[in-house]
């Protein structure tokens, strides 16, 4: 048999060593069941990601090659996160417990409990946000301020100034702006201190809170299941205010019937 050339025989050694390289940098997908990894997870103060895949889908295709295997990715993740994979054809049925409705779908949980999706699937860098805000949020929430901080437009930090100052009109046009660059988490933190504020730093700005900021919130919660959450949370507080043996508000009482309506919920009070 005839001996490699050592030139070719280097070559193919580069290549090899190329190839485990690529391979040891891939996002490492647990084999876990969800209910292990989510207990896993909880024990490590880790988030679990659970990621769902067809490969006939040109973002998947993406996800996969360009995505999940980024060294950034990588690095968080095995610090971060355990990332659970779902072939969709595979696993039909368990992706639509999961109720995933699009592909690809990143969804974070907590404790078994969903508490975020990503919406951008065009670059790591997107995946690698979503990912630190949700954990920051769980973990780290004294962070999360400086963080936001330092990714917002100069334009944006100019409204938050503003509304910190008490103009009512910026600090709702901020909340807008939070749902536009996709930082949900602080835009549902907004929109609850609005709902609940507003009015009592500018009585004008009532038509605008029961018409075009609650269009704004709709919006929100059809994008990030937790806001839902919270505007449910409070609304069920604003019943509470109108139940017979209560005092009557007027006020409550037209808070109760419109966060109903937004939430597509109009169950009677009693």
């Amino acid at each position: 048999m005839r001996a490699k050339h050592p030139i070719a025989l280097h070559t193919s050694l580069i290549a090899a060593a190329i190839a485990l390289a690529t391979q040891a940098t891939a996002t490492d997908f647990t084999p876990l069941s969800f209910e292990n990894a989510s207990k896993q997870a909880k024990e490590e103060a880790r988030l679990l990601l659970v990621y769902v895949s067809a490969d006939w889908t040109g973002a998947s295709q993406f996800m996969e090659k360009e995505v999940w295997p980024d060294k950034e990715v990588t690095n968080w993740m095995s610090k971060h996160a355990i990332v659970k994979h779902i072939d969709f054809d595979e696993s039909t049925e368990e992706a639509k417990e999961l109720g995933i409705r699009t592909l690809p779908a990143v969804l974070a949980y907590h404790d078994g409990e969903l508490i975020s999706q990503l919406k951008e699937y065009d670059h790591p860098d997107s995946l690698l946000a979503w990912s630190e805000d949700t954990r920051l949020r769980l973990f780290e929430p004294h962070k999360l301020e400086a963080v936001l901080e330092a990714r917002l437009p100069r334009e944006v930090l100019d409204l938050k100034k503003k509304g910190s100052k008490g103009d009512m009109g910026a600090r709702l046009s901020y909340a807008r702006e939070l749902i536009r660059l996709n930082e949900f988490g602080a835009a549902t933190r907004e929109f609850t201190w609005l709902w609940k504020n507003i009015e009592k730093h500018d009585q004008s700005m009532g038509g605008v809170r029961a018409s075009f900021m609650l269009s704004n919130i709709e919006d929100l919660i059809e994008l990030y299941p937790p806001a839902r959450d919270a505007f449910e949370s409070i609304r069920n507080n604003t019943g509470e205010r109108v139940t017979p043996g209560r005092r009557f508000s007027i006020d409550a009482f037209n808070d109760w019937i419109d966060l109903s309506q937004m939430l597509g919920d109009t169950q009677p009070l009693i």
